[in-house]
């Protein structure tokens, strides 16, 4: 692998969460009581779904305040920076 592949490839956090863990969450319900950015930030950058995706799509859109189209949360390393935009700005602004 390339260095420049390696520096474009997905960072996903290492959870151990299998795909048949994240089926069970996902059919759970967990994150319906949660805030928003709390789920967005864990499921953003864990690898397995874990959330059932429309309900993502909407925390997404919550979080970066406009509406995100569901496919567009297939380009997440560009979710990503805008997310971390995002916090690096809810910061600021309460610094």
């Amino acid at each position: 692998m390339s260095d420049q592949t390696k520096n474009r490839a997905i960072k996903w956090r290492d959870s151990g969460i299998t795909p048949g863990i994240a089926h069970a969450m996902r059919k759970s319900g967990w994150w319906k009581d949660l805030p928003a950015f709390d789920v967005v930030t864990f499921q953003l950058y864990e690898k397995c779904v874990c959330v059932e995706f429309q309900d993502f799509v909407d925390l997404v859109s919550e979080v970066l305040a406009r509406s995100v189209p569901g496919a567009e949360l297939f380009g997440v390393e560009i979710i990503r920076a805008e997310f971390e935009r995002r916090v690096q700005q809810l910061k600021d602004t309460l610094a």
